[in-house]
């Protein structure tokens, strides 16, 4: 078990050896509960930091579409794949 020190403006350091066996990563977000006078932190799922990620997508323009079709769409995506694999910026 590792003991940490609660640090000045409330600063607490989680061990890397935690942070490893935990698979936390800079930037990951932590859901963090109280209960029967024990701390909890949680990383936020995956799919929360997936819907994140999307939602800030939205925010700044990132976004393709709308199409016509799924054919539309497919055609599309395929042609932003074969741009990356060539190193271009995909316009579609």
């Amino acid at each position: 078990m590792a003991v940490i020190t609660v640090k000045d403006k409330n600063a607490v350091l989680i061990p890397a050896s935690v942070i490893r066996k935990a698979h936390i990563k800079v930037g990951d977000r932590l859901d963090a509960n109280v209960e029967l006078g024990k701390i909890t932190l949680t990383p936020k799922s995956a799919v929360d930091r997936g819907i994140e990620q999307g939602l800030d997508d939205l925010k700044r323009g990132r976004v393709y579409g709308p199409y016509a079709s799924a054919a539309a769409a497919k055609k599309a995506f395929d042609d932003r794949t074969r741009a990356l694999k060539r190193g271009e910026r995909a316009t579609s």
